[in-house]
């Protein structure tokens, strides 16, 4: 059997997680809703105005400005956030979290470039 102390910690730890997970999904929220707000327009607006999405290559672009806006308003709000808590804005947890999706995103980047210039084929691309 566990002693009190031990069970009160556990909880305690438990509480703080599911309190941050809390804060995390919040600040998800409205980014993912403006991630799919500027996807429709953008969409909508390449094949009305350009007339199509026939080279894949303007999906591409489209995709870049998306990610550019959606990421600058997720830091909007993550800074925010952190603000309004009192804390600072790369706080350790979020340059662990920053260090791990680095390669990931990192080789995605390198590989659509790599599209991108033509030195690789879309079916390698995906």
């Amino acid at each position: 059997m566990t002693s009190a102390s031990s069970a009160q910690t556990t909880l305690e730890t438990i509480r703080s997680l599911m309190e941050r997970a809390t804060i995390y999904r919040a600040i998800s929220a409205p980014g993912a809703l403006a991630a799919g707000l500027i996807s429709l327009v953008l969409g909508g607006f390449c094949f009305s105005w350009v007339g199509g999405m026939e080279d894949p290559r303007v999906f591409v672009m489209v995709w870049w400005l998306v990610l550019a806006v959606v990421l600058g308003f997720n830091l909007y709000l993550i800074r925010s956030q952190a603000l309004r808590r009192g804390e600072v804005f790369l706080s350790a947890g979020m340059m662990l979290a920053l260090r791990g999706m680095a390669a990931p995103f990192l080789l995605a980047g390198v590989f659509t470039l790599a599209w991108f210039l033509g030195a690789l084929s879309l079916g390698l691309l995906v």
